[in-house]
């Protein structure tokens, strides 16, 4: 990551596309390190924007890239705080998620069923 290859955005993309439930949160995250320093664009991949749902519902291993750890599925920390910390970055992605319909593996419903699931509502 810290060479910055040209390939980066381009692989990163490839991952989204082929990402299920289990996998997103994790590639979006470590996607929005890079985001945010600038060494990619914000991905257009509709993947992304639910994947930023994912991990704003915390099913990632590490919050704000990596400063706090927690678990995965912590059901002490209400998703609209992390939203809040987060704002400047998942912004333009929660946006989006108006505009996106996901898919058999990702989507927003599947987000919300794990979330009711693990966070009890």
């Amino acid at each position: 990551m810290h060479r910055n290859p040209p390939w980066l955005a381009e692989a990163f993309d490839l991952f989204l596309r082929r990402a299920h439930e289990w996998s997103i949160a994790d590639i979006v995250y470590c996607m929005g390190e890079l985001v945010a320093s600038g060494r990619v664009p914000e991905p257009t991949n509709e993947r992304y924007a639910i994947g930023v749902a994912y991990v704003c519902c915390g099913y990632q291993d590490y919050l704000d890239v990596g400063v706090y750890a927690r678990s995965r599925y912590d059901k002490s920390w209400p998703i609209v705080e992390e939203i809040r910390r987060n704002i400047d970055s998942v912004e333009a992605a929660i946006w989006r998620q108006f505009e996106v319909e996901g898919d058999d593996d990702v989507s927003l419903s599947i987000c919300q069923t794990l979330t009711e699931r693990e966070h009890g509502g």
